[in-house]
């Protein structure tokens, strides 16, 4: 008998990969209980063959995509909530479709910025182990030499000093990135992540950019499974974690509860600038509206992957700087012992 595996989770780029499979089995008339089964057969084994097993033997049972997948707690709550709004309306394979960009953009997105974050770290590490060499093997070279020497000691505690502040802080600082990545792993732990990155001056920027385009796929995505703008519009308000887009999007709403037109509504919100509000005001008036919100999601895209360019950008030559600073500082502390012993014996 199998071992269940509990608790397992689609990633965003397997959840990707699933509705795409889906959505081309649906288009080419393959019955959803025939296409899923040859989705999950083609796996090898695992805990996501292990959880897609369990999905494929209710919805051979008769049970829906969304109940099958809700039920085994294996898919992400937005994905269920979208599909379960597809099979609703008889749009399931447009809804897979939408699913499966979306899922593959925010896929996209986490790579970026694991490959973002990843030479920056790789830095602080190596500021670290360049410190810890100084402190091991430097500095105990220079304190036995200048040892005989009145005074010597001493004056190399500036040095000690300096290590052991700069090896503090990059611990500090270590310990908050591994404390971000498993904030990240909980619904609570990104509400809290995505208030720091909010209120910080140096990420506040990129956290809106982030923000909005993850809202516009949404909405892109949602658009075109069929489901209609004021339903899209609720469900990116309850979704959206950014303190001041979803004011945004509930002052929208209001408004056109209000009486205001959509247009009008989401032109006076701000959220997209004057570019954004011609390309949704023509796809509101056309009816081309997923259209026009998925011209706007490429453009947010460009923009993110360019915010997180220029942040690694200016980021990489301070730490440089700031290693070559400190190493200097430490050399320094522990050159000028010897420097006084060099004068007073010339």
């Amino acid at each position: 008998m199998k071992k269940r595996v509990e608790g397992y989770r689609l990633t965003q780029g397997e959840t990707a990969i699933l509705c795409e499979n889906l959505a081309m089995m649906l288009h080419a008339g393959i019955q959803l209980r025939d296409g899923f089964h040859a989705v999950h057969e083609d796996l090898n084994g695992g805990p996501l063959k292990d959880a897609l097993n369990r999905v494929d033997e209710r919805i051979q049972r008769g049970e829906s995509l969304a109940d099958s997948l809700k039920a085994e707690d294996c898919a992400p709550k937005y994905m269920i909530a979208t599909l379960e709004v597809g099979e609703s309306s008889g749009r399931l394979e447009e809804a897979l479709e939408g699913l499966g960009r979306y899922y593959r953009r925010m896929d996209g997105f986490q790579k970026r910025l694991r490959s973002a974050v990843y030479y920056p770290v790789l830095l602080i590490c190596m500021m670290a182990v360049v410190v810890a060499v100084m402190i091991i093997g430097v500095l105990p070279a220079f304190q036995q030499v200048l040892s005989e020497f009145e005074g010597g000691a001493v004056s190399l505690q500036a040095g000690y000093g300096l290590s052991y502040i700069l090896l503090a802080v990059i611990a500090l600082v270590l310990l908050g990135l591994a404390a971000g990545f498993l904030c990240s792993r909980t619904e609570k732990g990104r509400q809290r992540l995505t208030d720091l990155l909010v209120k910080s001056i140096f990420t506040r920027r990129i956290a809106y950019t982030l923000a909005v385009s993850q809202m516009v796929n949404g909405l892109s995505m949602m658009l075109k499974s069929g489901i209609s703008i004021e339903e899209s519009v609720a469900a990116m308000i309850l979704r959206t974690r950014h303190p001041r887009l979803r004011e945004r999007l509930e002052a929208c709403q209001r408004a056109v509860q209000e009486g205001e037109s959509w247009e009008t509504a989401l032109g006076r919100s701000g959220m997209f600038g004057a570019m954004g509000n011609r390309l949704v005001y023509i796809g509101l008036k056309t009816g081309s509206l997923d259209l026009a919100m998925e011209k706007l999601s490429d453009y947010y895209d460009e923009e993110l992957s360019e915010a997180l360019e220029r942040s690694v950008s200016l980021v990489e030559p301070v730490l440089v700087v700031t290693l070559s600073v400190i190493i200097g500082g430490i050399v320094i502390s522990a050159m000028l012992p010897l420097i006084s012993i060099l004068s007073s014996v010339g």
